[in-house]
């Protein structure tokens, strides 16, 4: 009898956010967690996507919540919201020599600093992630794909203690990311900064496809998580 479950992710590249080689396998998921990884031809599942061609990864993860700017100011959470509101700005300050040398250490992790109810976001809101994928690992070559997915997920995970997730292994949360390596890109400009990127084929949070074809499915499967220290 064939297994059977919730999603089945088939014929995908798993790059599995620890920078071990890639490789090619069947990735499915059961219950919110990932069940099984490998050749699965036998196996079924009531949703399935064809990665053929693309990348399976751990879902981005995006850490920075501005908590250091509320504890600096002494007040509750709320309030030290409503005091800083409208809070978006963008300078241009930054040099980009100085970027690509900050970005090539190999603790430094990825993370937007976006804030996503500004009307004309700075454009890394939409674009970070990607940008980092294509123009700084495939365009310009400053690390292997394997190093910058880790910089965005397992490396994340583990810095800020969130269990099971950040990995693309058996037993871990399914919070996935299906991309075209070859196309992956950031497509947010400051003229046009809310723009989806180019390349994203699939997201998964919690096991729930919630980004697919171009669009979001209205699925809202996320949660709180909390530290939980080794």
């Amino acid at each position: 009898m064939s297994e059977r479950f919730d999603l089945l992710i088939r014929h995908g590249t798993v790059v599995d956010g620890t920078r071990a080689p890639r490789y090619a396998a069947d990735v499915a998921v059961s219950g919110g967690r990932i069940a099984r990884i490998g050749a699965l031809p036998a196996a079924r599942a009531d949703r399935e996507i064809d990665a053929a061609g693309k990348i399976v990864a751990p879902g981005f993860i995006d850490a920075h919540t501005h908590d250091d700017v509320v504890r600096a100011m002494n007040l509750p959470r709320d309030e030290a919201i409503a005091r800083l509101l409208p809070a978006g700005a963008i300078y241009f300050s930054m040099d980009e020599a100085d970027v690509q040398r900050i970005l090539g250490f190999e603790r430094t992790m990825v993370g937007s600093d976006g804030l996503p109810h500004d009307a004309a976001p700075h454009p890394r809101l939409w674009g970070t992630f990607p940008r980092v994928l294509g123009h700084y690992a495939r365009e310009l070559g400053l690390f292997p794909l394997e190093t910058a997915v880790h910089k965005m997920t397992g490396l994340t995970a583990t810095t800020f203690g969130l269990k099971d997730r950040g990995v693309v292994r058996e037993g871990a949360c399914a919070d996935l990311t299906v991309f075209d390596a070859g196309t992956v890109g950031e497509a947010a400009t400051f003229a046009q900064p809310i723009a989806p990127a180019r390349g994203i084929e699939a997201v998964i949070v919690n096991g729930a496809v919630v980004w697919l074809d171009g669009r979001a499915t209205g699925a809202r499967p996320g949660q709180v998580l909390r530290r939980q220290p080794d």
